[in-house]
């Protein structure tokens, strides 16, 4: 285990990072400085206010209801309801599977796309329910692919990013064309036609 390999597993935890954590997990892994920076997750706590007095319940009359406390027990679901979410499983399911059916339909045009990416850095796809834009960003010995889908209305329904090691950069094209695949796949369960 190297030096750079301590201090960044040392400065790089989950949750928010400090400015300082930041800058320091910049210079020694530039891959993971990106991603954190650029996913939208490394968002500050918000600090909670102590208050001097505690917090009390107790009904508003401060009598206690007739009866007593009651606790709340949750109505047993219909029949039907399970059958409605059945038949909504179903059609999720039935979606699934076709839109695996078109992505395996169109393996070469990924795989394709991926060996472009790898090559040019950039690249995007073009299906009738979308659009995805990639790029794959080269670090000192990392890489991370980025991709961008876009509904055909033209708001953003996807972005995604994912570290390559730099052993897993001589047979990336796998790789990347999963990526791109699952961009796709978020941008609707029928993508349709595909370029």
């Amino acid at each position: 285990m190297t030096w750079r390999t301590r201090l960044r597993k040392a400065v790089n935890r989950p949750g928010y990072l400090s400015p300082w954590r930041l800058a320091v997990l910049r210079l020694v892994d530039p891959a993971e400085w990106y991603m954190r920076t650029h996913d939208g997750e490394n968002v500050r706590p918000s600090r909670q206010r102590r208050s001097g007095g505690r917090v009390g319940y107790a009904p508003r009359n401060g009598r206690m209801p007739q009866g007593g406390w009651t606790a709340y027990a949750p109505s047993q679901p219909a029949p039907e309801r399970h059958q409605r979410m059945d038949e909504e499983l179903a059609r999720h399911r039935e979606a699934q599977d076709q839109a695996r059916a078109i992505l395996t339909d169109h393996a070469e045009l990924f795989e394709g796309k991926a060996r472009r990416l790898l090559d040019q850095g950039q690249v995007s796809i073009r299906a009738s329910s979308g659009r995805v834009d990639a790029k794959l960003l080269r670090f000192r010995d990392h890489a991370v692919p980025e991709t961008r889908g876009t509904t055909a209305n033209g708001n953003e329904s996807s972005h995604g990013m994912q570290r390559i090691e730099a052993e897993q950069l001589g047979h990336a094209v796998p790789l990347l064309s999963g990526c791109l695949q699952q961009a796709v796949l978020h941008l609707g369960n029928e993508p349709g036609w595909l370029r």
